[in-house]
């Protein structure tokens, strides 16, 4: 899945993304073996579980749109959950 970021807080959103990423690998790479050792063949049905909630949240929280790079911010503003993120900039520039 691709998520493009609007283009203010790309650099941002780009950073933050590849950090989590590469925490969470890491951290996967060691603590995997332990896992398994502990929970056995059930360390599988935790895995499971957790791709149903991240799908789950990639469904109703991620807008899926195939736009332009400039459009992107206006899909992220007219989303449901995301929009109250959002200021407008030009309408603060006109006071």
């Amino acid at each position: 899945m691709l998520v493009l970021y609007p283009l203010e807080v790309r650099s941002c959103g780009q950073n933050i993304a590849s950090k989590v990423h590469w925490n969470f690998s890491g951290f996967m790479t060691f603590a995997f073996p332990a896992i398994v050792h502990l929970f056995k063949f059930y360390v599988l049905y935790l895995f499971a579980f957790f791709g149903v909630i991240m799908t789950f949240f990639a469904y109703y929280f991620v807008p899926d749109a195939n736009l332009v790079e400039e459009d992107v911010s206006k899909v992220w503003k007219q989303h449901w959950f995301w929009r109250r993120y959002f200021v407008d900039l030009d309408d603060d520039l006109m006071v």
